[in-house]
């Protein structure tokens, strides 16, 4: 399975729980939609795709958009997680934070060493803090 499948497993997932959790513990405080999900999740798709496939495959950075943008910004609307025009904003900003991280993260596993476990995941976790730190950088000049 490539990234975007996995993206889209994990969101589906995400949100299934949110709706099951929110069905059951109405009263439970559970975090939001924000950058650090988006982030969260294009990564552990990353980080999955590089664990369980065979071979490096290819990336459609117009594909890696449509499926970040459907993941981010349909599958929360579908479960009641955001209103339209939340839905709307998350579905640009998970088609591009998609886009940019799987960018990174492909590029940074062309120059890994081969059938490692934890190269990968020190890589997404890297680039997890990366993307908190440029997020908080820009929210604090803006």
């Amino acid at each position: 399975m490539n990234k975007n499948t996995w993206l889209m497993i994990l969101a589906g997932l995400a949100c299934l729980t949110r709706l099951l959790v929110k069905t059951f513990v109405p009263d439970l405080i559970l975090p939001g939609l924000d950058v650090a999900f988006v982030c969260a999740l294009s990564l552990a798709a990353c980080l999955l795709e590089a664990w369980f496939s065979r071979k490096e495959t290819r990336a459609c950075p117009v594909w890696d958009f449509v499926y970040g943008a459907l993941a981010f910004g349909v599958l929360p609307l579908a479960c009641g997680w955001s209103d339209p025009t939340l839905a709307a904003v998350l579905a640009v900003a998970g088609g591009v934070g998609h886009l940019i991280l799987s960018f990174l993260f492909g590029s940074l596993r062309q120059r890994l060493k081969p059938g490692s476990y934890a190269a990968p995941a020190a890589a997404a976790f890297l680039l997890f803090l990366a993307f908190q730190g440029f997020t908080g950088f820009i929210g604090y000049y803006l």
